[in-house]
């Protein structure tokens, strides 16, 4: 199982593919992580190893913005945040759930823009996303997976419980909600086009 954690080290750039068995359709992974986090790297491709090594072996690491290095002369393309909303963010010292953005959360969120970034880059229509932090994969994803990627009425589906206990044993259904986190989820490139696009790199 090795090979698969060191899968995980590799950087977006080397074609790693995940084939779905039951439907030989390639959907690639992406796992956001700091460079100063090589032991939740570690442990997440243990997980994968042994709960999904079809993902593990389709997973590619992007490299994390890092909140504690943020200070109010980082650049940042007005696109992507607002001045002030900025400034707000790197001197917020408060930790807070559904309040004002810290730069933890900031760097959090262009995170994900750098993973979409490298999804718009390869030829995938449809892409996992993951936060380092995943714990638990359910054993029918791959399966569900299958049924949905024929699908075109879905954009965005969130693979992550927000509170609770993944129960294993139940069958995996899509519903028309969501929760607080991003810790793992399906995006289409269609949905991530939407976005808004820099036109110089993401931090400088």
């Amino acid at each position: 199982m090795l090979w698969l954690v060191l899968a995980l080290s590799a950087t977006c750039g080397s074609a790693y593919r995940a084939v779905l068995a039951s439907c030989e359709r390639e959907i690639p992974g992406y796992v956001l992580n700091l460079d100063r986090r090589a032991d939740r790297l570690k442990k997440l491709g243990q997980t994968l190893a042994e709960q999904a090594p079809w993902l593990a072996a389709a997973t590619c690491r992007v490299a994390g913005v890092d909140g504690r290095r943020m200070t109010e002369e980082t650049t940042v393309p007005p696109a992507l945040i607002q001045a002030e909303v900025l400034h707000s963010a790197v001197t917020n010292t408060a930790i807070t759930i559904g309040g004002p953005l810290t730069k933890g959360a900031t760097a959090l969120i262009f995170g994900h823009g750098l993973m979409w970034e490298h999804f718009l880059q390869q030829d995938f229509e449809v892409g996992i996303f993951m936060e380092d932090d995943v714990t638990e994969v359910h054993p029918g994803l791959e399966k569900f997976l299958c049924d949905l990627v024929d699908r075109s009425d879905w954009d965005v589906v969130q693979l992550q419980y927000g509170d609770g206990t993944l129960v294993k044993e139940q069958d995996l259904t899509l519903e028309h909600r969501s929760a607080w986190n991003t810790g793992m989820y399906l995006l289409t490139k269609s949905a991530a086009r939407q976005a808004p696009v820099p036109d110089r790199p993401l931090l400088q």
